[in-house]
Order: C-alpha cells, then structure tokens, then sequence
C-alpha cells in the first residue's frame, strides 16, 4: 500500500507530467507575452475600460505579435499593420472566422459583424449588406444630397443658439442620427427628433452587450455558461434582456411597417432593399434564406456601427479644434480659398481642401475608435509574424497600436494632419506609410463596408460646420489624450460644450 506520502508524490508527478505535455503540446509557447497567474492567466492585469493602452505598452515590449490569458484562454494579438495585414489580406480564409460570441448573438441574432466566415448565412448577409450600400451610387450621391440637407437644418438649428453654449455630443448626435435614420428608412426626420434619444439609448445597450471584458465575458469564453445566466449572471441576463426589448421596441415595428408599405418600384432605404432580398434570396425549396431576425441584424449594423464611429470622430474632432485653433483658422483659410460663403462643398470637391481631407485621416489615425476591433478566430492551422498558430485561436488586431507605432508616426498621440500631406501640399496616396499604418476600419474581407460612407459623413459635417460658424470655448476643456479616454466597443472622448459664432457667410 502506498503511504500518504508516497500517494503525494505520485499525485504530484502526474500533475506535473501533465503540465509538461501540456505545454509541449501548446503550439502558442514560443508567443511572447506577459506571466500570468495559474488558470486565471492574465484576468486581473488588465483593465477592462484600458485594455487598449495596457495592450499598447505590452507591443513595445513584446513586439508585432504576443500573446495573453484570461483563464484557460490564449489570446494572440497582432500589433502592427504588416501582420495584420498578413492576417487578413495574405491568410485571409484562414483568420476570417469569428469565436462564439452566445452574448451578441442572443441580441444580435445573425448579422455580418459578429457572424463567422464558416456561417452559412454569412456570405449572403455581406453581400446583401454591400449592395445596400451601393444604392448610394458612385461617389455615394444619394447620401450626400441627404447630408446637406441635414447640414442646412443643422446651420439653421445653431443660428438660432448662436454665442449660446453648445453640447456638442448631441449636436453631433442629432446629425449622425438623422443621416443614418434617412438613409436607412427612406425618410428623414426633424433635426431634433425625440427617437435619437431612444436611438442612443438602443446603443448604449448594445455597446455594453458587445464589451469584451465587461458583463461577464466568461459567457463568451465559455459558452455552455450561457444556459446558466438566468441563474449565476443575473446582472448580464437582466442587460440582455433589457436590450432586446428596446430592440422589440424600435426595429421590430419599423420592419412590420416597411414590408406593410413596401414597393418594389419605389425603393425608398436600405431596408427596403433588405426586404426585397428578403424576397428574391430563395433556396432550392423556396424557402426564403434571409429571415426577420437576419434584417434585424443588417439593421444594427448599419445603424449601430455607422453611429458610433461618426460619433467618436465629431466629438474627438470638437476636442482637437477647440484645444488648436490655430488648426480651425488654417482649415478655414483653406475652406475661404476656395469656396464663396455660402457655396456648397461637395464630395467632389475634396481635392481643393487637401489639409481637412488630412485631418479627417489624423483624427481617425489618433483615435482609433475601434481600438481592438472585434476578435478574429482562425478556422484553420496557420501562421503569422513567423509563429505558428492553431485552428480555434482568438486573434485580436490590435488597431490602437497598429495606429500609434512610433517606429512609423513621431509623436503617436500628437494631432498633426500634416503626417498625411506630400510635399506639395496634397494628401498622400494609399500606400503610403501614413496610411497604410492607420488602421481604424479594418483590412482585408473582414473591413468595414461602411468606410467610404464614414469619412465622407465627417468631411462634409466638419467642412459645413468651418465654413459656416467660429468654435470657441464654453467652460473648461477636457484633456484629448486619447489614452485617457474609457474603452468599451469604441474609444468614447469626453463630452465638451462649444460656442457657435456665426461667420460672414449666411445672411
């Protein structure tokens, strides 16, 4: 019989054999990254509302790829662009999947973010989603006349609060919204319509479902935990269920509505071109293949995507002008240069203002909204940066730091749209280092569809609001050190109050 002693000692060699093949057998080893805690991992060194600036500091040690924990889970996280763009553009099918997100899903239902490659319904949505958004036509005309039509109600709203102080995180609200809820819908509301509230509110919930380390990420992590919610997460199941009703109570009718009305002749929004997909996408039986809860998600994601990117922009871009009015007065020169008062600036007309064109790419660069994007999920074995990494690896493209390597941009957190001028004064190419380091939609199949449509609703909201009114400052002045600000899906900058003087250009 063995003695305690010596059943000890065995026990101890089996755990530590155990251990030995264990990590023999963990393809990620040769990953740097930080110590961790047994089992736990890294769960407590990293902070959910700083994780981008933790993970930050991590690259410069670490370098372009390392690896964390939380638990049982390996994480490996993608640095800079060259290997992010390994990833997605050169390895692409094999990085493109996305890891069971059960929190997201129950809200969500089926939609192009969150949904995998390997999904059978995911191909159709991204197509369905891309040709929405093509209804714009080239040089997304449809959505500019919109926007300037928001733009005027926009200038007649602050002329009437001229020398007033001004919230401008609603400002920005109201305009984002309004946009968004035309182009989606078919009508355009009033600039202060009371639904942006509800709207806001609507994103509010779905942010907080889609925080990765917050509200219980073990549910992700481990999904089987879902099923328990009701019972161990009461919190987060309380969240969840809360979101959805908002969801019942501002999606649901307005789809009921649409299809109600809707005529194929007169396309008025992009649902209404989810519902004729709806209609014409059929398999070999005829059975529809996009059903209510797969335009729900497209909805959320043009909605909620396309809100809370702008929104992040306007506001970090409020910040930069009232802390550089140096910046203002150069880009309204530019602006007076080339346009009479109350001339309207198009699309079309970006070359003629090279250095707002530039800013808009810095503002986007400096803040990185999307700082860690969402996980990928290898769907194969595979390798990056020279490491081999296994199929069913989370991989986080680390966007925040991607887009502040100093090895490509002196003074990373500095604002300085000059980074993206030649030397003649124009904005550089694609291709060029500054922009192909800038990171903050995406690359490769994964990339946000709504890119053109985002920059091009900051350009013309930042050229009407220069040309039109002088921004001074309302009180104190938050910090716009971009690493000061809280992460949750996106990098949200602090609220700030402005005041709108009126400029010589509207009678």
């Amino acid at each position: 019989m063995l003695t305690l002693t010596g059943y000890l000692v065995a026990v101890a060699c089996g755990l530590g054999v155990f251990l030995i093949h264990s990590w023999i057998k963990d393809g990620l080893r040769r990953i740097p990254g930080p110590r961790g805690l047994p089992f736990f991992g890294n769960a407590f060194q990293l902070s959910p509302t700083s994780m981008h600036v933790q993970l930050y500091e991590m690259a410069q040690k670490y370098g372009p790829v390392m690896k964390f924990k939380i638990f049982t889970k390996t994480f490996v996280v993608l640095n800079t662009a060259d290997v992010i763009h390994e990833a997605t553009i050169k390895r692409d099918t094999d990085f493109i999947g996305r890891p069971p997100f059960p929190r997201a899903e129950y809200v969500i239902k089926t939609d192009i973010a969150i949904t995998s490659f390997d999904h059978p319904k995911y191909s159709l949505l991204r197509r369905v989603g891309t040709k929405a958004l093509k209804t714009y036509g080239t040089g997304v005309a449809k959505m500019e006349r919109v926007m300037h039509e928001v733009l005027q109600d926009m200038v007649e709203d602050l002329s009437s609060c001229t020398d007033q102080p001004v919230d401008t995180q609603k400002l920005s609200l109201n305009f984002v919204s309004c946009i968004i809820l035309t182009l989606t819908y078919g009508v355009k509301p009033s600039f202060n319509d009371p639904e942006y509230k509800q709207l806001h509110e609507m994103n509010a919930g779905l942010k907080a479902v889609l925080h990765q380390q917050e509200n219980n990420p073990i549910l992700d992590l481990y999904p089987v935990l879902f099923g328990l919610r009701k019972l161990l997460f009461r919190k987060t199941d309380r969240l969840l269920e809360e979101t959805n009703q908002l969801l019942k109570k501002l999606i649901l009718p307005k789809i009921t509505e649409a299809k109600e009305t809707y005529d194929e002749e007169n396309l008025r929004g992009c649902l209404d071109h989810f519902i004729k997909a709806q209609k014409e996408e059929l398999d070999e039986y005829g059975k529809h293949l996009l059903d209510d809860s797969c335009i729900q998600g497209l909805l959320l994601d043009f909605i909620g995507a396309g809100m809370e990117t702008s929104l992040s922009s306007l506001s970090q871009a409020f910040l930069d002008f009232l802390h550089d009015p140096l910046m203002v007065k150069q880009i309204q020169a530019e602006i007076d240069d080339n346009f009479e008062p109350n001339e309207t600036i198009s699309l079309k007309d970006r070359h003629k203002l090279p250095l707002l064109e530039a800013y808009v790419h810095e503002n986007l660069r400096v803040l990185s909204q999307a700082a860690l994007m969402l996980p990928h999920f290898t769907l194969r074995d595979t390798q990056v940066g020279g490491y081999q990494i296994p199929a069913g690896t989370r991989v986080i493209m680390n966007n925040f730091s991607a887009s502040h390597n100093p090895a490509v941009y002196t003074e990373p957190f500095e604002c300085k749209p000059e980074r993206f001028l030649d030397k003649n004064g124009q904005v550089v190419p694609p291709g060029h280092p500054a922009k192909h380091n800038a990171t903050s939609f995406g690359m490769g199949r994964r990339v946000c569809p709504g890119e053109l449509l985002a920059k091009s609703r900051i350009f013309l909201f930042l050229a009407g609001i220069l040309q039109k009114f002088d921004i001074g400052r309302a009180g104190d002045l938050p910090d716009r050190d971009v690493r000061s600000y809280p992460l949750s899906v996106v990098i949200d900058p602090p609220p700030v109050k402005a005041i709108f003087t009126l400029r010589n250009c509207v009678e």
